[in-house]
């Protein structure tokens, strides 16, 4: 915004139009400056208490923040739920019409528990923790974890009417070189959390910072939302701006180079 005010005078409007039109023409440059000169933050929201979303979408709206959420089929707490069902596409579709990038994590959440050896295979061991095989051991190979990223992208996209990045977050956060082979093998890039959630402290110039749709202990889903709002506001204060994962300088290019599949009609 601006740090100029300027008083429109009707007495003075008709000599001061072409002077008025002018000084509009310079100050595009500078707030152009002004947005490029900013601090980005890259808020990502992980899914937890789906309802707790439709608060903090509107707390985002009115703090004018865009975020990244990644999401898989992940359990919310109901019975038979998980965030990527149709008790939640109306969130999902509010989320992409208000700009917010969306990634995923993959279908049934596969936590890696180790990698088996070639003469095996050379698979995925790996325990599903969401969907109707939860708590069950597998060994996965490639092309079933890119099934599993392929489809969280496919309900993703449908639900929401909008292109998933190709961009992924490892259950758990257990990853290898192998396992993100893998993955970019089908196009997907894996993205790490940070170590700590979203705060005054955490936030640091062109750093990852996260939130986790769910209520903090003692709050309600409002309270949270509301106090979201609050820190997001204070940080826009100290010169912060937020940006989506694929403005970020370690993904950009490559979402850039993999056009995500095109979203469900």
């Amino acid at each position: 915004m601006s740090r100029f005010l300027r008083f429109a005078v009707p007495a003075l409007a008709a000599a001061l139009a072409a002077g008025a039109a002018q000084s509009q023409v310079k100050s595009q440059p500078k707030a152009q400056e002004q947005a490029e000169a900013c601090q980005p933050l890259y808020l990502v929201f992980a899914t937890g208490d789906m309802q707790a979303a439709r608060p903090m979408a509107q707390a985002l709206q009115r703090a004018k923040v865009q975020a990244t959420f990644f999401a898989g089929n992940s359990p919310t707490g109901s019975e038979g739920d998980s965030a990527l069902s149709r008790d939640w596409g109306d969130v999902w579709r509010q989320l992409g019409d208000d700009g917010h990038a969306l990634a995923v994590q993959p279908w049934d959440l596969p936590l890696l528990r180790g990698e088996m050896p070639r003469k095996r295979g050379g698979g995925f061991r790996v325990k599903v923790q969401a969907g109707v095989l939860a708590g069950s051991d597998y060994t996965w190979d490639a092309g079933k974890y890119c099934s599993a990223l392929g489809e969280a992208d496919r309900w993703m996209s449908f639900y929401s009417g909008r292109d998933a990045l190709p961009l992924f977050h490892a259950p758990g956060g257990v990853t290898t070189p192998k396992l993100e082979g893998a993955a970019r093998s089908c196009g997907y890039a894996h993205v790490p959390w940070p170590e700590h959630f979203i705060s005054s402290e955490s936030a640091q110039p062109g750093a990852i910072v996260l939130s986790h749709l769910g209520a903090q202990p003692g709050q309600s889903d409002e309270d949270t939302a509301k106090a979201l709002e609050q820190l997001l506001g204070g940080l826009k204060e100290r010169g912060f701006c937020f940006k989506t994962l694929d403005q970020h300088p370690d993904y950009q290019q490559w979402v850039k180079q993999h056009p995500p599949k095109k979203a469900a009609e």
